[in-house]
């Protein structure tokens, strides 16, 4: 979705642009503006929280902030621009500083993400440093999209502090010059993208990679990132509940091979497939049995909640686990509360 984003905010940004500069809507629609600012506050979360998709399989808690700089300039251009100065056009718009400030600050989003990227690729591949993926190139086109954007930024507030009409032929050029970079990495990115589209798999960039005849195994380093996946698609997806849930699933929710994850869970945690899965379904069931909100449940009901195929089978597992069956766990802990 973010990638979506990214690429659609990025094809605006350059329609706008070129409506602008060469389109004579500078005069006509002046709120295209509005566009192009927004749109470069909104470039650089979106792709950091593309690359935390893909790196770490769930989002930030409060995501939704990184959005916070580019709503304050709609506010800002709602008010400030075409009610306080009003009428909207492109003189009151354009003069500086405001419109400079507005710029620097872009050029300050741009920048910033564009370091906490690199971090975030650096910290991947510091992860996978033993796997072989053809990933790098995809990885620093993007984030090098954004980069030339900042650094256009800051061209831009030069023009106007520095330059402004004292030099036409950089005031001619500058401006079609990153359009056009802009385009060529972007159509760089989608080449790449359709003629590698495997590579962009999920289990591709989880390292999920097999040779031809020889099975890797699974190294510490590896393992570490595998099962903090894991929890989190048990945790967070609850992926437990599903009463068809078997190795090749689970290995593929966290982009891995069904034989990788056997080593996993095997040399790792000690644990067969059935023994993992059960510890959090009958955890589920305990939390059940004592929440004041399905404590009433029949207990098919809640075998089957808890991701068990029948009664029968949920009673001998809870029996194993606990040493009680469900009943006698709810009486006991209901009595002592």
């Amino acid at each position: 979705m973010f990638l979506s984003l990214f690429f659609l905010f990025n094809f605006s940004l350059i329609g706008s642009q070129l409506l602008l500069r060469f389109g004579g809507y500078m005069d006509s629609h002046p709120q295209l503006f509005v566009v192009t600012e927004f749109v470069h506050f909104c470039l650089g979360p979106l792709l950091l929280l593309y690359y935390h998709q893909i790196f770490r399989l769930r989002l930030p808690a409060r995501w939704p902030l990184h959005f916070v700089p580019a709503f304050l300039f709609l506010i800002y251009f709602v008010l400030f621009q075409s009610v306080i100065i009003g009428p909207l056009n492109a003189t009151n718009y354009l003069r500086v500083p405001n419109h400079a400030t507005v710029v620097s600050l872009t050029s300050l989003s741009l920048f910033l993400y564009s370091a906490l990227i690199w971090k975030e690729i650096s910290a991947y591949k510091t992860k996978f440093k033993n796997l072989k993926l053809n990933i790098d190139f995809w990885l620093y086109l993007l984030v090098s999209i954004i980069l030339v954007k900042g650094v256009e930024a800051i061209m831009v507030v030069s023009k106007k502090l520095f330059f402004n009409d004292r030099t036409p032929l950089f005031n001619a050029l500058y401006e079609p010059f990153f359009i056009f970079v802009e385009t060529v990495a972007l159509l760089a990115v989608g080449y790449f993208g359709l003629k590698e589209a495997n590579t962009f798999r999920l289990e591709k960039l989880a390292g999920a990679t097999e040779t031809k005849g020889k099975k890797q195994l699974v190294t510490q380093e590896e393992a570490d990132v595998y099962l903090e996946r894991l929890s989190t698609v048990m945790q967070t997806d609850r992926l437990f509940i599903d009463t068809d849930l078997d190795e090749k699933k689970m290995a593929k929710a966290i982009g891995i091979q069904s034989y990788q994850l056997s080593i996993l869970l095997n040399k790792y945690l000690g644990k067969s497939f059935t023994e993992f899965v059960n510890t959090y379904r009958i955890d589920e069931a305990k939390r059940m049995l004592l929440d004041s909100k399905t404590s009433k449940n029949k207990m098919f009901s809640i075998a089957m909640d808890c991701g068990f195929h029948s009664e029968s089978v949920f009673y001998t597992n809870f029996k194993k686990y606990t040493g009680t069956t469900p009943r006698q766990f709810q009486k006991a802990n209901i009595e002592a509360s």
